[in-house]
């Protein structure tokens, strides 16, 4: 079960047993900041654990000197604060990327108790409803994951995605009660000549 709203209240339903997965969908607007990370002529890849006290000024002095720094670093702080009061967080993992081909393009489900994932440029996660998967077909690699993957759901049709902007939580499997229904997801393509800037939040370990 999912939930989705505009109400950022949304996020809190992520601790009802049933739900694997909710999704704040905020309202996106243009960044400056966003679309000048993409021009860059290296790829952003940022992943560091910053402890919420400090989160302003560890983001400040990890990302670029570009136009409209500050109010993308708002935004991003809104995030981690977000996160870190839902979870009763001192430190947070973060990992920021710009990628021009998938990350992790099989289904799969994370090893992790929890994780925000938003995208700020380019498409979405893809995910499946807990109904809509035969998990039997998840599993170690093999020759025959392509075909197996195909056998995880029916139709294309019923494979789901994240807006650009939209936050998402999604359970995962170290997530207690919920090991054998963390949300099934992938790393979407992206289309030639074209990037995306995912941002991940995580527990600190």
């Amino acid at each position: 079960m999912h939930y989705s709203s505009d109400d950022p209240l949304v996020m809190t339903r992520i601790f009802e047993p049933e739900v694997n997965m909710v999704v704040w969908q905020q309202e996106q607007q243009a960044s400056a900041y966003v679309h000048e990370i993409l021009q860059l002529p290296w790829k952003l890849n940022l992943k560091a654990s910053f402890p919420l006290q400090d989160l302003d000024k560890s983001l400040n002095e990890s990302l670029p000197d570009l136009t409209a720094k500050d109010g993308f670093i708002d935004q991003l702080v809104e995030l981690g604060e977000m996160f870190a009061c839902l979870f009763d967080q001192e430190r947070i993992g973060w990992r920021m990327q710009v990628l021009d081909q998938p990350m992790c393009p099989r289904f799969h489900v994370d090893r992790v108790p929890c994780r925000l994932a938003a995208t700020f440029a380019g498409p979405g996660t893809e995910w499946l409803t807990h109904e809509q998967v035969d998990r039997s077909f998840l599993g170690p690699r093999h020759p025959e994951e392509a075909a197996l993957e195909g056998r995880l759901y029916q139709q294309d049709t019923q494979i789901q995605r994240l807006q650009t902007g939209e936050v998402g939580l999604l359970k995962g499997s170290l997530w207690e009660g919920n090991e054998d229904r963390g949300l099934v997801h992938r790393s979407p393509g992206v289309p030639a000549g074209q990037k995306r800037l995912l941002l991940t939040l995580d527990l600190a370990s």
